[in-house]
Order: structure tokens, then sequence, then C-alpha cells
């Protein structure tokens, strides 16, 4: 198959077939899923067998992921399919010990919002484990705030390096489980203000989560409070 740039005459008529080709730069790191998940990234294992995790490079990941929903969000538009798959990373010169920059990718089900900044809930699509409650919900109003709760289970499957509701099977049980309330659980070694910021993130009440230009602030304060520096246990 061979492509070239579509011309006026291409364009008028209506019978003739059209592909649209979204040309993207290369991330030549892979995906974030992948690359915490071999626990190489974010996450070192002691000698004590103990796996951490350094807060220092995982502030910076979800920095890069908040602002790229920040910029989405003042552009009327969201995601609907946060999570650390479509998340990839990219070499970049500048960045300290030559860490990734993270950008935030896969936009098969971004919509734009309408002018109320909401649209009308139409199907279930995405990934269940970081859908949002109203997700759930056919005939229920999107908002920004359905991307603020994956991304605070997105907090939680950087911070833990594993899936969430590893236990559970994909399904209507968990489907309900979520709606009724049901949360992945922080370990106990998790830092109170990461952990607080996640759980807000994905509060059951939508107008108590976050907007992005304040969880792109609390990200910076958490970080540049110089609490972020070491390791902490992960598990």
């Amino acid at each position: 198959i061979r492509f070239r740039q579509a011309s006026e005459s291409d364009l008028s008529g209506g019978t003739a077939d059209s592909f649209n080709i979204l040309v993207m730069e290369r991330c030549d790191r892979g995906n974030l899923a992948d690359a915490v998940r071999a626990e190489g990234l974010l996450h070192r294992r002691g000698p004590d067998g103990v796996l951490r995790v350094s807060m220092g490079l995982l502030y910076t990941v979800l920095l890069d992921v908040a602002a790229a929903l920040r910029y989405m969000h003042s552009m009327g538009l969201v995601h609907l399919d946060v999570k650390a798959s479509n998340v990839l990373l990219q070499t970049t010169a500048g960045r300290p010990g030559g860490f990734p920059v993270a950008k935030l990718g896969d936009l098969l089900l971004v919509k734009l919002l309408g002018e109320s900044g909401s649209l009308v809930n139409r199907s279930t699509s995405g990934t269940l484990t970081h859908l949002a409650p109203e997700r759930l919900q056919a005939g229920s109003l999107i908002t920004p705030a359905a991307d603020t709760y994956s991304f605070g289970v997105l907090m939680y499957e950087l911070y833990t390096g594993q899936k969430p509701y590893a236990g559970l099977a994909p399904g209507p049980g968990m489907m309900r489980a979520i709606f009724d309330g049901l949360r992945p659980v922080f370990p106990d070694s998790t830092p109170p203000g990461y952990r607080a910021l996640a759980e807000c993130c994905w509060s059951c009440h939508i107008r108590a989560r976050p907007c992005f230009e304040e969880v792109v602030g609390r990200l910076q304060v958490r970080r540049w409070r110089g609490r972020a520096g070491g390791l902490n246990k992960a598990a």
C-alpha cells in the first residue's frame, strides 16, 4: 500500500475511499507499563528483597502525564483511557540521568466536550480497572473528572508496580464492585500525601475530584518539598 497527500479533487469527490493517518513522534523507550513491570524504571529491589520506588522519578512521570491532561482539558478534550500502557516514553536530552519524558498516547477514545463542559456517556469503552464509576452507567454525564479518576488509579499502578484488582476477574462483578466503591488498596508504606491525592482523584463524588491544574500544583509541591528524593517501600 502506498499513501500520498490528498489533493483537492480527492477531497471533493463523495465516492472515493479516503484514509486518515495520524503522524506522531517516535517514542523510543516503549510504554510505561512495560518499563514499570520490568522493575527497571521506577523500582529497585534491595538486598533485603523489598521492592522500593524512587519517589523523585515517580513524581516526574506523574507530572508529565498530569500536564498532558491539563492541556487536553484546556482544549475541551477528554482522554477516557488513562493507564500506564497508554503512556509512551521518549529519550530527551536535558533530563537528569537520561530519564525519559512521558507522553500520553492512544487517542482512540478521545472525545470533544460540549459547551457545557460535559457529554452524554454512550458506552463503557476503555479499561475496566481504570474506568470512573460514571463511565459504567449509560446516559450519565462525562466530564474531565473521568480522567482524574483514572489518574488516581495510575498513581496506584506506578507506585506499587502492580495492576489494580489483580485478584478479581474483569466482568460484571468487578463493574458492580467499582460502582459500589471498590478501590485499589495502597500498602501501609505509602507516603500519606501521595495516598491522599490518589484517593481524592478516585473519589466517588465527581465534584470532589481535583482538576488537573490542582493536581499539577500538588504534585509539584510534593516533589519540591524534598520528600520525594529517596526510595520508598512499594509493597
